[in-house]
């Protein structure tokens, strides 16, 4: 679990930390962001109940490594807070939202 509590924060992932892991954000908000590292884009957004799902992957060497970012955020909060290395056209192409 990830709290951030008051203010704004980022939440930086990097390549080694894409563990197949689904990480928890507690209390994300307009004001704090998802910063994606090299080569990370989003393959799919899914809204489960109050709560917004998000796969993130990388191919490192052939190989596909992957993570669940879970928050209770709007898709237009998750979007807004969204950055990364890559353009947000990158980072969001062929993205599949459920």
């Amino acid at each position: 679990m990830i709290t951030l509590g008051g203010g704004q924060d980022s939440v930086y992932y990097t390549a080694d930390q894409l563990d197949g892991s689904r990480d928890i954000i507690t209390d994300f908000t307009s004001e704090d962001s998802i910063q994606l590292g090299e080569n990370i884009r989003v393959s799919q957004i899914e809204q489960q109940g109050d709560d917004l799902v998000v796969t993130v992957f990388t191919e490192i060497d052939g190989v596909t490594r992957s993570s669940e970012i879970q928050m209770t955020a709007t898709l237009d909060e998750f979007l807004d807070g969204l950055s990364g290395e890559s353009s947000n056209d990158i980072l969001l192409q062929d993205t599949i939202f459920v």
